[in-house]
């Protein structure tokens, strides 16, 4: 029988809030000693959603998007996929280059290296985290960089799993200087952890345990 994320008790979804509370802890440091600054995370939503609803949430089927894709593999396999609106993906460089970003027609390998570096600090502090906690191991692969349509780019990253299950997990993420959310509703990054089906079977499973 299939494991739907839509019925997970309230004991293991509290469980995965701390999990993911925990990860935005270890990412803030992390960050915090690349840029040399302090740098807080605060996750601020954990859902679950069916992947239909997913280009709505980051701006609508024909809005432009950032996205950071990373593969996962071990006991959890799937995707972890982060997404800017292309202001907050311009916050974001500003913030940690220093400099003004250029447009994101002008965007070369500095610019998107910078994204992907964030993804990968965020997605390995957060996979260490939920498989710390649970025993387990998982670990992301190298970043990949898209600045698409939200539906053309949701549609290509989540055809696959569409086909097997129709739910990810979100974890809304808010970034926070000392001088507060950078660039306000540019703070704002969505977080979203897309198990295949038999990894989503083993993590709630484990849930369980934490």
């Amino acid at each position: 029988m299939a494991i739907i994320l839509s019925e997970l008790t309230k004991p293991q979804l509290r469980a995965l809030r701390l999990l993911g509370e925990s990860g935005t802890s270890r990412a803030s440091k992390v960050l915090s000693k690349w840029i040399h600054e302090p740098i807080s995370l605060t996750l601020t939503q954990v859902d679950i959603l069916e992947l239909s609803a997913v280009p709505d949430l980051v701006g609508g089927h024909d809005v432009m998007i950032v996205a950071i894709l990373l593969p996962l593999v071990g006991d959890i396999e799937g995707n972890f996929l982060l997404t800017f609106s292309e202001g907050a993906a311009q916050e974001f460089v500003k913030k940690l280059t220093g400099k003004d970003a250029p447009p994101l027609a002008e965007w070369g390998e500095m610019e998107q290296s910078v994204l992907q570096e964030t993804g990968n600090i965020l997605a390995s502090n957060f996979m260490n985290a939920i498989c710390g906690a649970m025993g387990i191991k998982s670990q992301p692969q190298s970043p990949m960089y898209a600045w698409d349509l939200a539906g053309a780019l949701m549609e290509g990253v989540l055809l696959e799993y569409a086909l097997e299950g129709d739910e990810v997990i979100l974890m809304e993420t808010t970034f926070v200087d000392s001088s507060g959310a950078i660039g306000s509703d540019s703070a704002k990054v969505d977080l979203f952890l897309i198990p295949t089906p038999a990894s989503l079977e083993t993590l709630i499973k484990n849930l369980g345990i934490v």
